[in-house]
């Protein structure tokens, strides 16, 4: 059998958590908390998971949708200053977070899987990472950038 899922899986325990009632201004402080470095560069993992009530986890948000949603367009097209994302996130302040996640039941492999389904999931869903889960809980994820370490054993 070869590379498993959870072999190259981020843990979950890594990423920032948000309450699905909050709003976006608190999205965009926990994004730039958890993912400004020195001199403003971005570094980090680019997603904000979404816990419920019950403290499962129910959905995320990419920073790119966060972005898109206080109106900032598509990060990929400018520099963004971290205490600009946080002022136009509280402008913004009507959007709950649950209004623009992901639900977590949707892209997911099992940790046991092999990377070729990982891969394979990352592909057809057009997403650039997917959702790893252990019996039933989720656990981590695999982003596209994380498989390329394990491309000789992909081809």
């Amino acid at each position: 059998m070869g590379t498993r899922a959870a072999d190259v899986m981020i843990s979950i325990d890594e990423y920032p958590v948000a309450g699905e009632d909050e709003y976006i201004g608190r999205a965009a402080e926990l994004m730039v908390e958890a993912f400004s470095g020195k001199n403003s560069h971005w570094k980090g993992y680019e997603s904000l998971f979404i816990s419920n009530g019950a403290n499962e986890y129910v959905g995320y948000v990419t920073m790119r949708s966060l972005l898109k949603a206080i109106g900032l367009g598509d990060p990929g097209r400018g520099r963004w200053k971290p205490w600009y994302v946080i002022r136009a996130g509280k402008k913004n302040n009507i959007l709950q977070i649950k209004d623009l996640m992901r639900p977590v039941s949707a892209n997911w492999v099992n940790a046991g899987d092999d990377i070729l389904h990982a891969a394979r999931a990352i592909i057809e869903n057009r997403n650039n990472s997917v959702l790893v889960k252990e019996r039933g809980r989720l656990v981590g994820v695999i982003r596209a950038i994380d498989l390329l370490w394990f491309m000789e054993e992909l081809l």
